[in-house]
């Protein structure tokens, strides 16, 4: 009579063990990523608002632009936040067809209530600046052996510039809900892709996982998953260790019960 006590022991092991490694890998995994995306949304629910700005139309290229940014409908946000520090930030694509090859500083200014300030940016429409910061995974050399499909041809340099520190409560008692922003003469702006922003200040550990995004996430889902992992683990080792216990019990008493037959 052939034995199969082993093989069959075998395989329950080995099924037991591919049962874990798929609880953990294709089960826990992806809820562990889940459980950190709400902590991170309950723990920040705001990172940074985006006002659009219109601006005006104008009649000669060599005018000032002028655009509005309207506050009103997030004025709830500022209120609900008043002490909030925010950082007054103006986030413009600018159009560089008209000219070509060229870096210059675009003069600019905002006013938001009693506030007003001016800044500067550097616009550096040079063709293979444009290029790399549109195709950020293609090389400018290699350009003409991609596809046009796969490469951002247009002539547009997004442009960042920092302001000063603003509360919520500033912001919300603020005279004027609408900003003003003058640009420098001689300044295309794309009308769609241009924004006052305001971003958070967090403190504490809300601080770095905002400014450390991808690292926090990383160490986050970790951090999760190791806990869900170890509970997973522990269970499935008492249950199997119980198992065995049973089995071994029964194996005794079924010798015990022979031997008295």
């Amino acid at each position: 009579m052939v034995n199969l006590a082993v093989p069959l022991a075998l395989t329950r092991q080995s099924l037991y063990y591919s049962t874990i490694l798929f609880s953990t890998l294709a089960i826990l995994l992806p809820l562990s990523i889940l459980s950190y995306l709400y902590f991170y949304s309950t723990l920040i629910p705001i990172s940074v608002l985006r006002v659009p700005i219109t601006f005006s139309p104008k009649e000669s290229f060599h005018e000032e632009r002028r655009g509005y940014a309207n506050l009103e409908p997030y004025i709830k946000v500022f209120e609900q936040t008043p002490d909030l520090m925010y950082l007054l930030s103006l986030n413009l694509d600018i159009i560089c067809y008209s000219e070509k090859n060229s870096i210059r500083s675009v003069i600019h200014n905002v006013t938001l209530g009693s506030y007003s300030a001016r800044s500067t940016f550097v616009l550096n429409c040079e063709e293979d600046y444009i290029f790399h910061s549109n195709n950020r995974l293609i090389p400018y050399k290699l350009r003409h052996y991609v596809s046009p499909q796969l490469t951002d041809i247009r002539k547009i340099v997004n442009v960042n510039s920092q302001y000063s520190l603003q509360s919520g409560r500033q912001i919300s008692e603020t005279s004027s809900y609408n900003a003003r922003i003058d640009v420098h003469r001689n300044t295309d702006v794309d009308d769609n892709h241009s924004f006052l922003e305001f971003y958070v200040q967090w403190d504490g550990i809300r601080y770095y996982m905002v400014t450390y995004y991808k690292s926090s996430m990383l160490v986050g889902i970790i951090i999760f998953w190791g806990f869900s992992s170890f509970v997973c683990l522990l269970t499935a080792l008492v249950t199997w260790t119980k198992y065995n216990e049973q089995n071994e019990q029964d194996f005794r008493r079924n010798i015990k019960v022979k031997k008295e037959t």
